[in-house]
């Protein structure tokens, strides 16, 4: 009896996904809308933003709660940030 196994290998960040995500920490100054990453996300749609542990994500609804431009984070909710907010984005880079 023959048993067949796929393996399936990570080839890790580069070769087609599967890294570890990056994630940036924040302590906004008033009504801070834009914040630069510690990297650029290799797939803006895949970036998370939390907003005192409530989760946003890019483009969705659209146009979003954010943008992302290379490592660049546009806020654009209707609410404004403030020092009290505890901020943490969650990228792919």
């Amino acid at each position: 009896m023959v048993i067949g196994i796929d393996i399936e290998i990570d080839a890790g960040p580069g070769g087609g996904g599967g890294g570890a995500p990056e994630t940036d920490f924040f302590t906004p100054s008033p009504a801070q809308t834009v914040f630069i990453l510690s990297g650029s996300p290799a797939d803006p749609a895949e970036t998370t933003m939390r907003v005192n542990q409530l989760t946003y994500a890019e483009g969705n609804p659209t146009p979003g709660y954010f943008v992302v431009s290379g490592n660049t984070l546009t806020w654009l909710s209707q609410f404004p940030l403030d020092p009290d907010d505890e901020v943490e984005v969650v990228f792919f880079p």
